[in-house]
């Protein structure tokens, strides 16, 4: 399969496609911190490469900067941030409508993708994958739900919430209290 995978300078998901027999390539306006098949340039005008149409998958790490609900009560105290969500919602949009024809995920964490353009097909944590820490992180597009396996779940240190007196995990990104 031709994969595509946009805002990506570590090439960490283009090499994990092409270990699988994928022909994977990256964009990114940085260059890339792994050697392999890569485009330096804006992932806008690679939309309009020969190489983006023969792409039958496409993934998108689209900055969350002004996306993300953790980063939206700025937009009323930032002079022009909210311009800046409506240009990135705008520009996600266009990136949707560029796939239509395709397979097609954006990652981004919990934020206005969800509530503005698509609903997320799947929500998933650092932690199923391995990973001692927690982020809810958001699909959108048109895939299949990512598989986990429960054996590659990091197991979070046991707290108990003093608030509610239950038994929680925490993981190092987090204080006792969440």
């Amino acid at each position: 399969m031709r994969v595509a995978i946009l805002f990506e300078a570590s090439g960490i998901v283009r090499d994990a496609f092409a270990a699988r027999f994928h022909d994977a390539v990256s964009v990114d306006t940085r260059p890339t911190q792994s050697p392999g098949a890569h485009y330096q340039m804006d992932a806008f005008a690679f939309l309009e490469t020969p190489a983006f149409a023969a792409a039958e998958l496409v993934i998108m790490h689209y900055t969350c900067t002004y996306l993300c609900g953790s980063g939206l009560h700025w937009n009323n105290r930032v002079h022009g941030r909210e311009m800046m969500t409506r240009r990135a919602l705008d520009q996600v949009g266009q990136l949707i409508s560029a796939c239509r024809h395709k397979l097609w995920a954006i990652e981004n964490p919990v934020g206005l993708i969800g509530t503005r353009i698509k609903p997320a097909f799947d929500t998933v944590q650092p932690y199923e994958f391995g990973d001692d820490a927690s982020k809810r992180t958001c699909f959108y597009g048109n895939l299949p739900k990512l598989r986990r396996d429960p054996g590659r779940r990091y197991p979070g240190r046991v707290v108990v919430d003093k608030r509610t007196g239950k038994t929680v995990e925490r993981w190092s990104n987090q204080t006792n209290q969440g």
